[in-house]
């Protein structure tokens, strides 16, 4: 799904924005719709938006400027969990989360790093 796509059916609910927010890579609005009380697992609220920053501005290096969504199954580590893979439009390189959700609200959410691509350029890129 494409952020276009989303927005002329989208609901005003809480899901669709922060997944529209991740798709135009707007690290203020995530904040904002994103509460402290969601459970980022490994690290603070703060430092999990510095990391999604960061990948943000290595997709932006590479050109995007927008992610497509798709909805998978994690294969690897996180097995038998729906990832939601966020894939750079021009790079197609991907960034997989990891969300837990109770009533149409993010109650948590973590990186899924077998969709993590940008990984595995962090040895060829001098960012």
């Amino acid at each position: 799904m494409y952020p276009a796509e989303l927005l002329p059916y989208k609901q005003k609910d809480h899901l669709n924005e922060v997944w529209f927010a991740i798709m135009t890579m707007d690290i203020l609005e995530i904040a904002s719709l994103i509460g402290d009380e969601v459970n980022f697992y490994e690290s603070s609220k703060q430092e999990f938006l510095e990391i999604l920053d960061d990948k943000f501005r290595k997709h932006k290096i590479l050109k995007d400027e927008q992610f497509y969504l798709n909805i998978t199954n994690c294969f690897k580590i996180h097995k038998d969990e729906i990832v939601h893979e966020f894939v750079g439009i021009e790079s197609g390189i991907n960034l997989g989360l990891i969300f837990d959700i109770k009533d149409c609200r993010i109650t948590g959410i973590k990186f899924c790093n077998c969709f993590g691509g940008i990984f595995d350029l962090d040895n060829y890129y001098n960012w």
